[in-house]
């Protein structure tokens, strides 16, 4: 109850309204006290010849003047906390109290009058109160005291209805266990206010003014539209009813309005005991405090796969840029020597605009001549027996996998790359050899064309593709390992190609990929923190994962040893489950924007929830959320209801 009038305080709060809090319970001990027991009490249901169950929580009286004339808005309030169906019973006790005061102080007759001057009483009553108890000392209670009493006293008053178009005839407010976020709602005569079951207690503690900084100047997740200081105006003595909320105007930041020239990111090495990388992905709008991501810190984050989901137009991009940029800038408080490499994958363009560039110091590659080659060894001493066989394996299932082949052109296709690697004088099972050049993707081309039996098939579609296109570098002295191009922020711009091409290029990419990272051993730790060597990014990553290329999975499952994360970006969240793998298995953290669609069990399967009733509400919060708001779970949290921290908030 206590809560509830802050908040009502807090909702209700105009500069030319006067609200002062009523008990509807103290009304019933008022005209008990006047000899009558509260079933015959002045304001009982039998009195008033109410049919159902009235409210006994709060009515909010509010006084204004309105062309000189004095207004009492009469606004019930009914309570409640806890879950179930507690907001039915509230609605309809608030909507029955609501019509009665109405009906009853509206009459022109004794009855009327004398109710009027009740409440007219109580109002002086209560404010004296309030001034007394020093309760909210920046409301100025002598105006009741002073310019409204005689008025008060006389009758002299109007009964208004003229703020039922902004916050209707009455209030429910419910603080539920079983919601995520907080949210108002103008339903046809009342307004809703859902809050977390915590705040009831917390605002116990809080001033009113306190709350009335945090929801009418913070993010909050309530509409502050529907706050009556924005929903209802009035100028000088006159009142009108503001009709068209949509007129409050709010400028939001895009992408194309953004131009910045920036120092690229540089790694700044410390002597310094690091903290880890950390990265703020927002604030936690339920309880007003940053939201920090700590890939480098195993307490906090066992594994950094990360997801992020959300339909275009969101802010998912926005957020994931900022994810990579402060990675980048905070690359000194990483583990080890070594600089963070990060892989993007760029499926629209995204991330070869300026800005990004220029704010993360990218190197932007098109798939033409990229200066890596597939086929390298990369041998070490502790390389595995017959290294090139398992490459070769390795690009030919992927290369299978994008262009459908059969048994016969699979074997096919290894035999050339194992020819290939034999005309540089490589061999499968003598090691002193890998450390030779390799062959190129054009090399194994240039063999297969050579071929006269050579049969027009998919291998041969296939075989053309990565000839005509020249994705990857023919010069084997042009072209160096990938990990160490993976030197700060690489991005391979895919935008404009074939998809087929695209997730061969990805495919055929990771498989280098994670054939290195193995050569390249584990990470190291100190303590509960582990290095971070590489991130890679795949955009847009629902085509690629219906592929079920083999390397994804294997760098999903394998890569936090040797300190690789990665991070999917898509629409979806069912993009994350084909009929071979769920990927969803092997993700810990997840930013999930508005959706259109999603399931109960997608959402079970992401949040430890306690009820059937809030993962119901949560699913109602993912597909009404606001652009650059998320539900995130952090590493294995409980939904966190989030305002993102956007890439064009940082560079701004």
């Amino acid at each position: 109850l206590l809560s509830g009038i802050k908040l009502a305080m807090v909702l209700l709060k105009h500069d030319n309204i006067i609200w002062v809090p009523i008990s509807l319970e103290e009304i019933l001990r008022v005209s008990g006290g006047a000899g009558l027991n509260k079933s015959d009490g002045l304001f009982s249901s039998k009195n008033l010849g109410a049919i159902g169950k009235m409210s006994d929580d709060l009515l909010m009286i509010g006084l204004e003047k309105v062309n000189g004339k004095l207004h009492m808005h009469l606004y019930p309030i009914e309570l409640k906390i806890g879950g179930g169906n507690l907001l039915k019973k509230g609605v309809e006790q608030g909507r029955i109290t609501a019509k009665l005061l109405k009906h009853h102080l509206t009459q022109e007759n004794f009855l009327g009058q004398f109710y009027r001057n009740f409440f007219g009483k109580l109002v002086i009553t209560n404010a004296e109160k309030m001034r007394l108890y020093k309760i909210w000392e920046s409301n100025d209670w002598n105006v009741i005291m002073n310019d409204y009493r005689s008025d008060l006293l006389s009758d002299n008053f109007v009964i208004a209805d003229h703020l039922e178009g902004a916050v209707g005839d009455f209030s429910v407010i419910h603080f539920n266990k079983d919601v995520t976020r907080r949210r108002l709602l103008k339903e046809e005569d009342y307004l809703q206010a859902n809050f977390l079951e915590e705040d009831g207690y917390k605002y116990l503690v809080e001033s009113i003014d306190e709350l009335t900084e945090l929801i009418h100047t913070k993010e909050t997740g309530l509409q502050k539209e529907l706050l009556l200081t924005n929903s209802y105006r009035s100028k000088g003595n006159t009142h009108e009813k503001d009709a068209d909320i949509s007129s409050i105007s709010v400028k939001e930041a895009t992408d194309e309005i953004i131009t910045i020239e920036k120092e690229p990111v540089k790694p700044k090495m410390n002597k310094t005991p690091k903290e880890g990388i950390k990265v703020l992905f927002g604030q936690d709008i339920n309880h007003q405090k940053d939201i920090i991501w700590e890939p480098n810190n195993t307490d906090a984050v066992m594994h950094t796969n990360t997801g992020i989901i959300g339909t275009m137009g969101t802010g998912k991009t926005q957020f994931t840029k900022s994810l990579i940029y402060q990675m980048a800038s905070n690359v000194d408080q990483n583990l080890g020597n070594e600089p963070l490499g990060i892989l993007i994958f760029d499926y629209k363009g995204d991330y070869i605009k300026d800005d990004f560039v220029n704010a993360t110091g990218a190197k932007v590659f098109d798939p033409f001549h990229l200066p890596y080659n597939p086929l390298a060894l990369d041998a070490t001493p502790k390389s595995k027996p017959m290294l090139p066989l398992h490459t070769a394996n390795d690009i030919k299932e992927t290369i299978s996998n994008a262009f459908n082949l059969g048994n016969v052109q699979k074997q096919k296709l290894r035999d050339v790359i194992i020819e290939a690697y034999e005309t540089k004088g490589i061999y499968k099972n003598k090691r002193d050899t890998w450390s030779k050049p390799s062959p190129t993707i054009g090399d194994v081309c240039n063999i297969y064309m050579m071929d006269e039996n050579v049969a027009q098939d998919s291998l041969y579609a296939a075989i053309s593709n990565l000839q005509d296109f020249e994705i990857f570098e023919p010069d084997t002295t042009k072209t160096k390992s990938l990990y160490s191009l993976l030197d700060g922020v690489t991005v391979i711009n895919l935008s404009g190609y074939d998809e087929s091409i695209q997730n061969l290029i990805v495919a055929i990419t990771l498989d280098a990929f994670y054939t290195q990272m193995q050569v390249h051993g584990h990470s190291t730790i100190e303590g509960k923190m582990r290095q971070l060597k590489k991130m890679i990014l795949v955009d847009e990553a629902d085509n690629f994962l219906s592929k079920n290329f083999n390397s994804i999975k294997k760098i999903l499952k394998e890569g936090r040893e040797f300190g690789v994360g990665t991070v999917l970006s898509t629409q979806f969240l069912n993009h994350f489950s084909t009929s071979e793998n769920d990927y969803s298995n092997y993700i810990l953290t997840w930013v999930i924007h508005r959706v259109n669609e999603i399931k109960a069990k997608e959402v079970d399967s992401l949040f430890s929830l306690k009820s059937s009733k809030q993962r119901d509400e949560l699913i109602k919060v993912i597909k009404n959320l606001d652009k650059h708001h998320s539900i995130v779970n952090l590493a294995g949290s409980e939904p966190i209801y989030t305002k993102d921290k956007a890439f064009w908030e940082l560079i701004k």
